[in-house]
């Protein structure tokens, strides 16, 4: 049996390096983006495989390991097509400015000069249907992750309104870039990077050793579902992508592209839904203040859909 699965295993290979290959010399070709879509779909299948085979312990702890090792491979071979320009100047965005909406992406602020009202302090989001109203004292910084950032400077400063209603959806992402300047209040506790307006139904947050959270984590808590990142997930004054998916039944948080073994709290067991969310959505703080971000905060996607987790990695390319 061992052998047998060794075999599939080898052939299951072979395709998806036969895949990487036809991407490869498809690099100049017009079917360019199809191939390395499919190339992902591929990807993301051998890391449920492998995921799957570490939980059941269905493979023999060598090949397992040659079968990471592979992955590993090919993940690294992907990140080579990836042409994304490293320009820091204002205005200027990490990628292509010509850059589609993504299906089902409803909301994008990058916070770029292009989409900034600095009379009446309002950014336009890139899809063109909402825009973030900022709270007195935050400002657009202009040297952010990808050009601009939100950037509150203090604990104290309310929060900034989003008009988007995702009560009813089935399905939910959430990403965004973090530069954390401040734990929170007098340097620890807790801060708020984007919660719901009852701030009890959808709420993102970071916390250093507050309560009985793992240290310099990131909290989310979806209906009566909540949980908190690994240890040291996150650092002060570094850059770091987190993605929160949502997949009508379940929670996926990821902080830098690596999926995380979450801490769960409460709500377990019990069934999640974006059904009692409350709108509208509020960034950098709470309604009611008191628990305000200090830091930037850039590129906020949020999609009605789950993403998978090669489109997290892309996303943090």
């Amino acid at each position: 049996m061992f052998y047998l699965a060794r075999w599939i295993f080898t052939g299951v290979l072979i395709l998806t390096l036969g895949a990487g290959v036809a991407a490869y010399g498809a690099w100049d070709a017009p079917q360019e983006d199809v191939t390395l879509e499919e190339l992902d779909t591929v990807i993301a299948g051998l890391e449920e495989s492998v995921e799957r085979a570490r939980r059941n312990q269905s493979a023999h702890p060598d090949f397992l390991a040659d079968l990471e090792s592979y992955l590993t491979d090919l993940v690294q071979w992907r990140e080579a097509f990836d042409d994304v320009s490293h320009e820091d100047s204002w205005g200027d965005y990490h990628g292509r400015d010509d850059e589609e909406i993504q299906p089902g992406l409803v909301f994008w602020a990058d916070f770029h000069e292009r989409d900034y009202d600095s009379r009446f302090g309002v950014v336009s989001d890139r899809t063109g249907d909402y825009e973030v109203i900022l709270a007195d004292g935050v400002e657009v910084h202009e040297r952010g992750r990808s050009g601009g950032a939100f950037h509150s400077s203090s604990y104290e400063l309310d929060a900034s309104r989003l008009d988007l209603d995702p009560s009813g959806w089935r399905e939910m992402t959430i990403e965004m870039w973090v530069y954390l300047e401040s734990w929170g209040p007098h340097g620890s506790g807790y801060s708020r990077l984007l919660v719901d307006d009852a701030d009890d139904r959808l709420q993102v947050f970071v916390v250093d050793s507050f309560h009985r959270y793992n240290s310099n984590s990131l909290v989310v808590q979806v209906d009566g579902y909540r949980a908190c990142t690994e240890e040291n997930s996150l650092q002060l004054r570094q850059w770091h992508h987190i993605a929160v998916v949502y997949d009508g039944d379940a929670i996926e948080v990821y902080v830098d592209g690596r999926s995380q073994d979450l801490r769960r709290y409460r709500g377990q067991n019990e069934e999640l839904t974006l059904d009692d969310i409350t709108a509208p959505l509020w960034i950098g703080n709470r309604r009611s203040g008191g628990r305000g971000f200090q830091g930037m905060i850039d590129d906020i996607k949020i999609y009605d859909r789950t993403v998978s987790s090669a489109e997290v990695r892309r996303m943090v390319r």
